[in-house]
């Protein structure tokens, strides 16, 4: 699965709870993590997605997030969104990527 976020030249891109593997530079996450050769993987760490992100506003064209959204507690998901649309750009892409836990319990029972 291929995802396009911008192909705009100059555009500033967001990843938020890349961790250890993320696809985007900043990545902002909770946690420092590292990579194989002991380099931090994480830009921005201990950053909590249950209250509000230390960026500025309408800063970024394009924010992506995989499987992140799914760890905030249900109260908090609307804060989270509303930060999302505070640090976009007008006409900013947001990309969230979350499991489909109806599939993977189906998957189960079935195997």
């Amino acid at each position: 699965m291929s995802i396009t976020l911008l192909e705009k030249e100059g555009a500033k891109y967001i990843e938020l709870g890349g961790g250890a593997c993320p696809q985007i530079h900043p990545n902002i996450d909770l946690r420092q993590c590292y990579d194989t050769a002991g380099n931090p993987t994480v830009d921005i760490p201990g950053v909590s997605f249950e209250e509000p992100l230390p960026l500025q506003d309408e800063e970024w064209d394009a924010i992506y997030s995989k499987f992140a959204i799914e760890h905030i507690s249900y109260p908090k998901i609307a804060l989270f969104l509303s930060e999302c649309w505070r640090i976009c750009k007008h006409g900013a892409k947001l990309v969230l990527v979350m499991p489909n836990t109806d599939a993977q319990l189906k998957w189960i029972q079935e195997h």
